[in-house]
């Protein structure tokens, strides 16, 4: 992967409708993801839930923080970094954003703070990392054939 910014920048001769409204939504998506997933980290868990699927509370884990991390890669692109550098601080963050949250909550009755619950943060950032390296690959694809 070269190291230039995604196709929605500004300078990008290419600049659609679409594209531009995508670069200012991101911001707003994302804040809006971590609110949602900051709550849902949060909440109390009802005495039963999931008693007939082990481990589920990891698949919740790695699903919430490979959305998270390939929204804040792919706003970090469009507005300030490289694509390698999006993805490296955006794995980072949600590193840091997950060791918190389960810091936090240690702090709740209704919760516990979880090793393996980070674990499962940092692999599903890192699915969604390679996630955004794939959906970059398409763009491209999609932008040359279009040349």
């Amino acid at each position: 992967m070269s190291e230039v910014a995604l196709p929605i920048d500004s300078t990008s001769p290419a600049r659609s409708p679409w594209r531009m409204r995508l670069r200012r939504a991101l911001p707003w998506m994302g804040a809006g993801y971590l609110i949602a997933a900051f709550t849902v980290t949060h909440l109390p868990i009802p005495p039963g839930t999931a008693k007939g699927l082990p481990h589920v509370d990891k698949l919740v884990h790695a699903a919430i923080f490979a959305g998270m991390s390939l929204l804040i890669a792919a706003w970090r692109t469009t507005r300030f970094d490289s694509i390698r550098r999006a993805a490296v601080i955006a794995f980072l963050f949600c590193l840091l954003y997950g060791a918190a949250d389960e810091f936090t909550q240690s702090f709740l009755a209704s919760r516990s703070s979880d090793w393996w619950d980070l674990l499962a943060d940092a692999v599903g950032a890192a699915i969604g990392i390679a996630a955004f390296f794939l959906l970059i690959r398409w763009w491209r694809r999609t932008e040359s054939d279009g040349d």
